[in-house]
């Protein structure tokens, strides 16, 4: 099953990745997430073993707060150029459940790329209002992620 995340940062952007993360719906976390696991194994595209993130916070299962937050996934984020955001408007991922307590994430590049156009053929003002600098970053982001995406691909056809 695949989930549609959007980046997360506690806003200090470190260069040590941490205080980076993905934000999940909170019907995803209870539907695809259990209260009964301390953690979970996420492949990013970047590593070839699983990292693990801890599920088993107070904060994860509020209302508010739903983040998978470790410094990895904000290491993944810069290695991508996505640690870097306009303001309101973080990057999403895709998170596929692999089963269990498995989880895999990628750069949702496809979903960057067809709102680009869309917006491009409807002259929405979303776009137009960010400096060429963004969309430039928000296009290498797209890009970067392709070559990980079949390598994640491959990994996740072994399950």
């Amino acid at each position: 099953m695949i989930m549609i995340v959007t980046a997360w940062n506690n806003g200090l952007r470190k260069e040590s990745g941490a205080g980076y993360g993905v934000k999940l719906t909170a019907a995803d976390r209870d539907r695809f997430l259990s209260k009964e696991w301390s953690y979970i194994h996420l492949f990013l595209p970047n590593r070839a073993d699983a990292v693990v993130v801890n599920v088993s916070k107070a904060s994860f299962w509020s209302k508010h707060c739903r983040e998978l937050i470790l410094k990895d996934i904000g290491l993944w984020f810069q290695s991508i150029d996505c640690a870097h955001w306009p303001k309101g408007k973080p990057p999403k991922f895709v998170l596929t459940h692999l089963g269990l307590n498995q989880f895999s994430l990628l750069a949702s590049f496809l979903l960057v790329s067809s709102r680009k156009r869309s917006l491009k053929r409807s002259k929405d003002t979303g776009w137009g209002l960010l400096g060429n600098d963004v969309k430039n970053k928000y296009r290498h982001c797209a890009t970067s992620a392709r070559g990980s995406l079949s390598k994640t691909l491959k990994l996740t056809r072994t399950w």
